[in-house]
């Protein structure tokens, strides 16, 4: 595109509110969520797929979202398939 990453940050900032790092983060987490409700892949592997430098920055990030680790979060997973099954 030929345009400075600053410049891009900026402009996206302006158009959408929010700081591109920042909105690509959160994409990145929601990602994340998804994969460890949905499958029963191992947390090293989600992180890498979603684009995280290493599966210890993950679950840091991860931990500051949710306040919980990756590994607590995809146990819950259980917890709410039982209630959803008890409710219907």
């Amino acid at each position: 595109m030929n345009l400075n990453r600053s410049y891009l940050s900026e402009i996206f900032s302006k158009q959408m509110g929010v700081p591109l790092k920042k909105y690509i983060l959160d994409f990145r987490i929601t990602q994340s969520e998804e994969f460890l409700f949905t499958s029963d892949w191992s947390v090293d592997y989600i992180s890498q797929i979603c684009g995280f430098s290493s599966p210890s920055y993950f679950s840091k990030i991860f931990k500051e979202y949710h306040g919980i680790s990756p590994t607590e979060y995809r146990k819950n997973r259980h917890k709410r398939e039982r209630q959803i099954v008890l409710v219907k």
